[in-house]
C-alpha cells in the first residue's frame, strides 16, 4: 500500500523524525492487536456489541455468545478488516518499538 511505501522510504532514507522515533500511534487499530489478551484492563467491545443488539445472530443467544468467548474471538478491537502489511514492515525495518491505538471507546485494555 502506499502508506507501507512511505513509511518504508522514510525508514531507509532515515528521514523519520529522532523524537518520535520509536512510536507509532494509530486511531484504527492495526489488524494483529485482535485476539491478544490484555495485560492490564479489560478489552469490553463484544459485551458493548451484546448490550447494544450489534452482534449478528445467532451469536447473540446462549450457547453461542458462550462459545463466541470459549473460541476467544469475543477479544475483538474494532480493527480494519484489510491487513495492509504495515506491522511486518515495522518489524523488518526495526525501528518501532511499541504501538499505541484508540477508536475503542468500550476497552482500556493494554497489549
Amino acid at each position: 500500500s502506499e502508506v507501507v511505501q512511505s513509511y518504508r522510504d522514510l525508514s531507509q532514507a532515515g528521514n523519520l523524525a529522532p523524537s518520535a522515533l520509536g512510536l507509532a500511534y494509530f486511531h484504527i487499530p492495526l489488524p494483529e492487536y485482535a485476539g491478544l489478551d490484555p495485560v492490564s484492563g479489560v478489552n469490553g467491545l463484544f459485551e458493548a456489541a451484546l448490550k447494544g443488539n450489534k452482534v449478528p445472530f445467532p451469536f447473540n443467544y446462549e450457547p453461542f455468545t458462550s462459545l463466541v468467548r470459549w473460541l476467544g474471538k469475543d477479544k475483538v478491537v474494532g480493527s480494519s478488516k484489510l491487513n495492509s502489511g504495515l506491522f511486518d514492515e515495522m518489524k523488518k525495518q526495526e525501528n518501532i518499538l511499541a504501538t499505541f491505538c484508540g477508536h475503542d471507546h468500550h476497552s482500556d485494555a493494554v497489549f
